[in-house]
């Protein structure tokens, strides 16, 4: 291995493991990740640290849990409290780019710091019919031809498919669909705008039968995203540096299709839906070729792993990270005794609700609670702030349907007693409530006022848009 290797971290937004040939699913939807796959290695529990987007790409940048960086649903932005992989990185003579179409993983939060280039596009619709997935080939591929050559590179980029809605370009949009079913385009995007209504507001639920058709929308978008991986790996063996390449794919967070909350959902809740994603990791040489590994991993592994991999595996870097290195399960053995995941009030939600009600609505407000879920294959405990606990049995029901927190009191008071022995052993940052004001969120000022004077929403601090901000100062815990 190169001491110094390049690095791309490829991140499907919302990409669940259940649609990918690598982990076991029948349809082609991703070949190029199944080469990748073939020729790296697979982790089969990979979970995200977050079920929403901001948080999740903090904790990859910074190796430190949400309730660590502070970057939350509550609070939209990363703070400069924290070197991010990109800062490190570039400070050690790598050229550093980023490419994104999610503004959570853009300069309005701060997610751009450390890149010598970043570029944060929308979809151009009318030429591409996509989420941005053919703009990102056309940049990330530009760069590459256009960057200096000599100092290896870090290159992060966001595939904003197959977030929803589920509505690919062709030729994949309806290539995964039953045989059977005709391509009637206007009852498909309505089935689809029901599966994307809360269940308080839709007239009439999916069927089952309705919700295997929503599932062959969301393959086409998965393949899409998989063909603008294919791109990127073709040009890099092209230009003979694949090998010399730590090739990082996988996703911020999954995706609820109707199994838990009833309607297409990635936020509210930390069931394996939202939480199971996929990791794959190739560098010839160094990570072992068409080999799995079955114990846990999560997003804030990858900071000190990458340090490792790219010859910088110093004190200095690893001793504020809350990450496990991967380096030693590339010989099988487990790093991991549990992980974490979490989730802060949704105050987004709140805010959106009040676009359709005068206050926030019973379902809003039940869902305006803090979860925090720790879990170690055998079982998954979720504490919840409002006192509806859950436990569940992985091995026997993976599903999650059946909640056994009255069953077994003894195993889920010492699930708690771990998640509690974790929280007190680890600073804790809030930062207070922020909302970015920005024409894609399109945030009302007057909401966050309402919900201010109710109560709801504590400090209402202005987004510094990722650098330091002296009216955040005095809410920032720097133990």
């Amino acid at each position: 291995m190169d001491t110094h290797p390049n690095i791309m971290i490829f991140v499907m937004d919302s990409q669940r493991t259940t649609n990918l040939g690598v982990y076991g699913y029948p349809k082609h939807t991703s070949p190029h990740l199944e080469a990748l796959g073939s020729e790296g290695m697979v982790y089969d529990n990979h979970r995200a640290s977050s079920p929403w987007c901001l948080a999740s790409y903090a904790s990859m940048n910074t190796g430190k849990y949400p309730s660590s960086h502070g970057a939350n649903i509550r609070f939209e932005a990363l703070l400069e409290e924290f070197p991010t992989l990109a800062e490190t990185l570039s400070k050690n003579d790598y050229l550093t780019a980023g490419f994104s179409s999610n503004s959570y993983f853009s300069e309005v939060v701060g997610m751009n710091r450390g890149f010598d280039h970043f570029e944060f596009y929308k979809a151009n619709r009318e030429i591409d019919q996509d989420k941005g997935s053919a703009e990102m080939e056309r940049r990330v591929l530009k760069w590459l031809d256009e960057r200096e050559e000599g100092n290896p590179f870090f290159l992060f980029i966001n595939s904003n498919e197959p977030h929803w809605p589920y509505w690919a370009p062709e030729p994949y949009r309806f290539l995964f669909l039953p045989e059977n079913h005709g391509y009637d385009e206007e009852a498909l995007r309505s089935l689809q705008k029901r599966a994307q209504t809360r269940p308080d507001r839709v007239e009439k639920p999916l069927t089952p039968e309705e919700w295997l058709l929503v599932k062959g929308l969301y393959d086409g978008e998965t393949a899409r995203a998989d063909g603008a991986l294919g791109v990127i790996l073709d040009a890099m063996r092209k230009k003979g540096i694949i090998d010399n390449t730590l090739i990082i794919v996988t996703s911020d967070h999954g995706e609820d299709q109707g199994e838990h909350m009833g309607f297409i959902s990635h936020a509210c809740t930390l069931n394996r839906t939202v939480l199971q994603v996929p990791l794959i990791m190739r560098l010839p040489g160094t990570i072992p070729a068409g080999k799995r590994f079955s114990g846990l991993s999560q997003d804030v592994d990858f900071f000190p792993t990458i340090l490792t991999l790219a010859g910088l595996d110093d004190d200095v870097w690893h001793g504020g990270l809350e990450g496990q290195n991967l380096v030693r399960t590339f010989q099988g053995e487990n790093v991991r005794d549990y992980a974490i995941a979490e989730f802060s009030p949704p105050l987004r939600l709140l805010e959106r609700d009040l676009r359709q009600h005068a206050l926030p609505s019973s379902y809003a407000r039940h869902h305006f609670r803090s979860l925090k879920s720790l879990e170690d294959l055998k079982y998954r405990f979720i504490w919840s702030s409002n006192g509806q606990d859950e436990l569940f049995n992985m091995e026997t029901d993976p599903g999650e349907t059946q909640n056994l927190i009255e069953e077994l009191p003894e195993s889920a008071e010492m699930y708690y007693k771990k998640l509690d022995d974790w929280m007190m052993a680890r600073p804790h940052r809030d930062y207070g409530d922020a909302l970015n004001i920005h024409p894609i969120k399109g945030v009302k000022m007057e909401n966050l006022h309402r919900l201010e004077q109710w109560g709801l929403l504590r400090h209402l601090h202005p987004i510094p848009f990722g650098g330091s901000d002296e009216n955040l100062s005095h809410t920032i815990d720097r133990s």
